[in-house]
């Protein structure tokens, strides 16, 4: 009976664990730089919101007040847009920053991230438990934030309306471009109803201005 050989494997090299030892701790400082940058998002986020609701506060609450262009100009360049949604999101994640802070080491550092959980802590879901539960990490992508934060679909029907009416379901790259291209179909008379998610109802706010407040009712 022949022997059976037993392979030998090369021995661990000191040089190669020590790459390794160095390359774990780069991946440690990587992973503070990410709670690090969350919280710097979220302290911008809140002192944003505090700043732009003050500049209403000055002007009366008017949108083409002194103090909110003054806002708009400087902070423009700096946020890099003049975009109202991007400039909304903000506020909302400021909004919302003491109930996200004590979260900041598992959140992710994206602000449309952030602003998604933002929504989430507005609706009343526990951001908490999903980090608990291993949902939800400073690695999760923005799908995956989008993904865990989506409504669960429901059926409603506003008072005075059939329940036979038509109802339709498209999907889109994101809510701005849900926005767009549905800006002029949210007008229309014979639009009922919108069962639609808050960041397209402000997408759909900044695109249609005041008119806004003419279909408001209509996005549930």
């Amino acid at each position: 009976m022949k022997k059976k050989q037993v392979e030998v494997l090369p021995a661990l090299t000191g040089t190669f664990a020590t790459q390794v030892k160095e390359l774990a701790a780069d991946a440690s400082d990587l992973s503070k730089s990410y709670a690090d940058l969350t919280k710097r998002m979220l302290k911008f986020a809140h002192r944003f919101h505090e700043l732009w609701e003050e500049a209403r506060r000055l002007d009366g609450n008017k949108d083409n007040g002194q103090h909110a262009a003054h806002f708009h100009q400087i902070l423009g360049s700096v946020v890099n847009t003049q975009n109202r949604s991007i400039w909304s999101r903000w506020n909302t994640i400021g909004k919302y920053t003491k109930q996200l802070v004590p979260h900041a080491v598992a959140l992710p550092p994206q602000r449309d991230a952030l602003y998604e959980l933002a929504l989430a802590t507005k609706e009343g879901k526990r951001v908490g438990t999903w980090i608990e539960n291993k949902k939800l990490t400073s690695e999760s992508s923005f799908r995956e934030v989008v993904a865990l934060c989506k409504k669960k679909t429901r059926a409603t029907t506003k008072p005075g309306t059939s329940k036979n009416c038509a109802a339709v379901t498209l999907y889109f790259k994101d809510y701005d471009h849900a926005a767009k291209a549905l800006q002029e179909i949210v007008t229309k008379a014979e639009v009922i109803s919108i069962d639609s998610h808050e960041a397209f109802r402000q997408a759909i706010k900044g695109l249609l201005g005041p008119t806004y407040a003419q279909v408001a009712d209509r996005l549930q």
